[in-house]
């Protein structure tokens, strides 16, 4: 349901002034206070997300919940697709539609939030780790893993959990029993050949390297 309302806390007004900020200041401050200082602690995410509708429209509240709204129905497609991979069109249509009324889901549907941006960015994350599997040398697919990752990430700072997700993910991709029979060496050449074990590596020199 669309609700273009300014929901009565100041979290969305803060995404608000961090889109502003980002693009006057090329980082997130405390536009509001006497003393501009940067806002350390900021998820930038969602004020990224924000920034192509703020920068044409400017503070348009019922737009940018609007905004918010078609990353919900993007969330809707990917929860659908991400399914099918596992189940049958019928069952993956079940859930979706299940997912999609949830009462949770439908509140915060159209507000400028970031309970949707973060479902849908976990929603392709998955989506994409479930397409490597069949297509583990897919240099597109290695990139855009790493680029979702850090979207769920910066998001919401407790999106770090999915680096932890993927890599105990990882652990169960490996064969131990034949990696028991060979030796030392050939253990760790093979777990680093492993394109998983790589792509763990990756995120997680990549999330230590990150502000």
């Amino acid at each position: 349901c669309y609700n273009p309302a300014l929901h009565q806390n100041d979290d969305n007004a803060s995404y608000i002034i961090n889109a502003k900020s980002l693009m006057e200041r090329h980082a997130p401050y405390f536009l509001y206070l006497p003393k501009i200082e940067p806002d350390i602690s900021a998820a930038i995410g969602y004020p990224l997300m924000l920034i192509p509708v703020y920068s044409v429209f400017g503070v348009d509240v019922p737009l940018l919940n609007a905004y918010t709204l078609l990353w919900a129905f993007g969330a809707g497609f990917l929860c659908y697709f991400f399914l099918k991979t596992y189940v049958s069109k019928h069952i993956a249509l079940i859930i979706t539609f299940i997912f999609l009324s949830n009462p949770y889901f439908t509140v915060f549907a159209s507000l400028i939030m970031t309970e949707i941006p973060y479902l849908f960015w976990s929603l392709l994350a998955m989506y994409l780790v479930s397409r490597f599997e069949n297509n583990q040398n897919s240099n597109f697919l290695k990139l855009g893993i790493v680029l979702t990752f850090f979207m769920v990430y910066f998001t919401r700072a407790i999106g770090a959990g999915i680096f932890v997700a993927f890599a105990v993910y990882s652990l169960f991709k490996i064969n131990w029993s034949e990696l028991k029979q060979l030796s030392l060496k050939n253990k760790l050449n093979t777990l680093l050949r492993n394109n998983y074990i790589i792509l763990t590596i990756c995120l997680f020199i990549t999330l230590i390297l990150s502000p």
